[in-house]
């Protein structure tokens, strides 16, 4: 099962903060000797068409859009 990144781009629109969501997915997390983690070999997707108003966003929200991107379930989401 995968797990999901999700990062934003802020904006800031007639005084509200809106949020372009990235999607970090398809990837894998790696320890690295000095025991960073990190997450590679994923793909990135930003979603322009999508700027959602991070005082409404909610978790549903996220969940619609990893749909979106083709998961129907996934194991975690970051």
């Amino acid at each position: 099962m995968a797990s999901v990144v999700v990062e934003s781009l802020f904006l800031h629109r007639m005084g509200d903060l809106y949020a372009v969501p990235i999607f970090h997915h398809g990837g894998q997390f790696a320890r690295h000797p000095n025991g960073e983690l990190e997450y590679v070999n994923e793909t990135i997707d930003r979603l322009d068409d999508f700027e959602l108003c991070v005082a409404e966003l909610s978790f549903g929200d996220l969940v619609t859009l990893c749909e979106g991107l083709g998961y129907k379930s996934f194991k975690d989401l970051f």
